[in-house]
């Protein structure tokens, strides 16, 4: 995948983590180098971690719930939430799970940086990526999953402008209210 193919927010995160060297993901669905996933939600965390093989430590994993705020019923402010997450040489050892979430944050900094920098090139940033909102970003560690996974994530919104007219065809004809006009 090239940059320009990219069209929407978890692409654009999954080619991250196919060109970040700490990760170099694969996008083939059953490869070694795989490292960017998709979980439900944060409360599926944990059973998706029980599956994860230790050798695929770091890695990214995306939330796919649709969450975020309507405002002023013009604006879908989507919010995304994304872990970084690295496995513990040790999840018995409160140092090593330090270590781990300070790696995790780590991977999420160079992100962000990353994200920041393509931003601010115009010919290279994709549309969708101008309009991100960097404002108001909040992280979190969350450790130790199963088996000494350990997770630092943020949630980032992306303000996207929608049609707030009817569609009338998508009534009953004559009965937009309900009633025939």
């Amino acid at each position: 995948m090239k940059l320009s193919e990219v069209s929407d927010y978890p692409q654009l995160v999954e080619f991250w983590c196919s060109i970040y060297k700490k990760m170099q993901h694969n996008f083939a669905k059953n490869s070694e180098r795989r490292r960017f996933y998709f979980c439900n939600s944060y409360w599926d965390l944990q059973n998706f971690m029980q599956g994860m093989n230790v050798r695929m430590s770091p890695c990214v994993i995306m939330e796919s719930n649709l969450e975020g705020e309507i405002e002023q019923f013009a604006y879908d402010k989507q919010s995304f939430t994304i872990h970084f997450c690295v496995r513990s040489t040790d999840a018995g050892d409160g140092h090593a799970n330090r270590d781990a979430k300070k790696e995790a944050k780590e991977h999420m900094r160079n992100f962000l940086n990353w994200l920041n920098k393509l931003q601010h090139d115009k010919q290279r940033c994709p549309k969708f990526l101008r309009r991100m909102d960097f404002s108001d970003i909040e992280y979190k560690t969350q450790a130790p999953f199963y088996d000494g996974w350990v997770a630092v994530y943020l949630t980032i919104h992306l303000p996207e402008q929608y049609n707030i007219c009817v569609v009338e065809d998508e009534y009953v004809n004559g009965m937009l209210f309900g009633e025939e006009d």
